[in-house]
């Protein structure tokens, strides 16, 4: 196994799970966005959730079908960053590879 490939494998392993983020979101959103380093975002997923319940309370479950959008949102949100991050990672993987292998030959 070469370095290139040592480092492909390294990021693999410091992908985060999307399955996780969705699990987590579920039981409650913001949840999972909280647990693979979106703190901002999960923040606001989780205080948004707060004002759909408090929404669903008084209005007998609209804000209940509110909570579902937020959740797929919330989700959605976080397994993009996850994929943007690992896309990231791979770059520059290929470009210290890509450029190590160009100036050798």
């Amino acid at each position: 196994m070469d370095a290139a490939e040592i480092e492909v494998e390294r990021a693999k392993a410091e992908r985060k799970s999307p399955i996780l983020l969705w699990l987590l979101n579920i039981v409650w959103p913001g949840l999972g966005n909280l647990v693979i380093g979106q703190v901002v975002a999960g923040v606001a997923f989780g205080v948004v959730h707060w004002f759909f319940v408090l929404f669903a309370l008084l209005t007998h479950g609209l804000g209940g079908f509110l909570c579902f959008f937020n959740w797929i949102a919330a989700s959605a949100v976080g397994h993009q960053w996850i994929n943007r991050r690992y896309a990231k990672a791979l770059e520059a993987i290929q470009a210290k590879f890509g450029s190590a292998s160009r100036g050798g030959a």
